[in-house]
């Protein structure tokens, strides 16, 4: 950015009183860069700021050039020592009280209404995951404090220190340390590539914030476009994904939806079709940011496509059943399901619907079948509860013989209706197992590519 604002840039070195030095860190790094595009100087380590700053002027340098530099930097910290001594007269809690005076939205109300739903979803999240009460406390503390810096004089004067100036101010105030990294770590990740919350109470805070910023926004209409973004959502709902699966928090997508929209959607006045439909939106909007991410990760978008087909928990385990699909994509085990999941589904969808009648076969390849689909089934069940989704890949490939076979000795359209119903009836259960892993139809493209189909 100075690199476009000057045209024949020359460094000059400055300095900054001692007494601006008691300002956190963040205050004089902000006041330096945002404000005045100054550089900070810090050690060694590049962990501790130096009481040095580097500007760059357009010019050679004059005798006054240094003196000009630090003097605009000093009428800054000098006004943001003051806001930082003001806003100090009172504990963190006290400012509580003033959000409700600041809106958050029009149709959902002020801070205040934000800090009420964010409680509410806190201790959801807490219940859902059994936490100790020791925990739970500290994460609704954080959850009740998180809002109140955005009123105080500094984050007015600094937007960008807001999370910052709350963990500052609630370690002045005598909060637990768990409150006041918490309070910061809430907004994390605030960009792409931006650190993640370290601890779980942080981490609980900020996926609560975004569920109710996402269900918030889009049950009163306001939806991302193509170059229209106002508050983030698709930051927000990125960020949402990543701390579930860096977290591995093991809750259902649609339970924590339903959750995050209940409230905002009464405040809105939505009836019951229109509160399907933004439900609906909401499912697909989160789904898109999932794709993106789990391609971030590596994952070809076919095989994203053919995991999220299936319903599914939590994020957590779709991406362990991708990763599962992903890890064989070239596989003679995945070219086996493929090719059998395509000549049953080929006849299933002509299935008129029903059970399968056992005593009605004419041909020992259905009752083979019939047999392999009945044990495949029944490990099935033991196997995905558990997860072990290589173990089902495996067990999905015991059905390509049968299936050959099956289709190699009968003729499945025969003019006898009973018979004919019943064989479409097998294969239309033999495709259902297939279908609680993946849709393995949608991987037809890549696995021609790949030569395995």
């Amino acid at each position: 950015e100075v690199n476009y604002l000057v045209e024949y840039p020359v460094a000059v070195t400055g300095s900054l009183s001692q007494e601006h030095l008691l300002l956190p860190p963040e205050v004089l790094i902000t006041s330096m860069k945002v404000h005045q595009r100054y550089f900070p100087v810090m050690d060694l380590s590049g962990k501790s700021l130096l009481p040095y700053f580097i500007g760059i002027s357009n010019h050679r340098l004059l005798e006054n050039t240094r003196s000009g530099y630090e003097k605009v930097l000093q009428a800054r910290l000098t006004d943001a020592r003051f806001f930082f001594e003001e806003d100090q007269k009172m504990p963190l809690e006290a400012y509580v009280n003033r959000l409700s005076k600041v809106i958050f939205q029009e149709s959902l109300g002020s801070l205040d209404y934000k800090r009420r739903r964010l409680l509410n979803l806190a201790g959801f999240l807490c219940s859902k995951l059994a936490l100790p009460s020791s925990q739970r406390q500290s994460i609704e503390r954080i959850a009740h404090l998180c809002k109140a810096d955005l009123v105080t004089q500094m984050v007015k004067e600094f937007p960008e220190l807001q999370g910052v100036m709350g963990r500052e101010y609630a370690r002045l105030s005598g909060e637990p340390e768990a409150v006041a990294r918490g309070i910061y770590e809430h907004y994390l990740p605030r960009y792409g590539g931006d650190e993640l919350p370290r601890t779980l109470e942080g981490a609980l805070v900020s996926l609560a914030d975004r569920l109710d910023t996402l269900a918030g926004c889009l049950a009163t209409g306001i939806q991302p476009t193509g170059s229209q973004d106002p508050y983030g959502l698709r930051r927000q709902a990125q960020g949402m994904v990543a701390i579930l699966l860096d977290y591995k928090i093991e809750i259902s997508l649609h339970s924590m939806l339903k959750e995050a929209l209940a409230v905002p959607a009464s405040q809105a006045g939505l009836t019951s079709d229109r509160y399907k439909a933004v439900f609906s939106s909401l499912v697909e909007f989160i789904n898109g940011r999932i794709n993106f991410l789990l391609q971030e990760k590596g994952l070809s978008s076919e095989v994203i496509a053919a995991a999220t087909a299936v319903p599914f928990g939590s994020i957590v385990e779709l991406y362990e059943r991708a990763s599962a699909l992903e890890k064989h994509l070239n596989s003679k085990m995945l070219q086996d399901i493929v090719t059998a999941y395509h000549r049953v589904a080929n006849l299933a969808k002509s299935s008129p619907g029903g059970e399968v009648n056992s005593s009605w076969f004419e041909d020992e390849a259905e009752q083979g079948l019939y047999r392999s689909y009945l044990e495949v089934r029944e490990r099935l069940e033991l196997e995905l509860p558990d997860r072990r989704y290589e173990a089902c890949l495996s067990l999905l490939q015991e059905l390509r013989e049968p299936v050959d076979y099956f289709f190699d000795q009968v003729l499945v359209m025969t003019e006898q209706q009973r018979q004919r119903e019943n064989r479409l009836n097998l294969l239309a259960a033999v495709q259902g197992l297939f279908k609680r892993v993946a849709d393995f139809s949608l991987l037809a493209e890549i696995a021609g590519r790949n030569n395995i189909a």
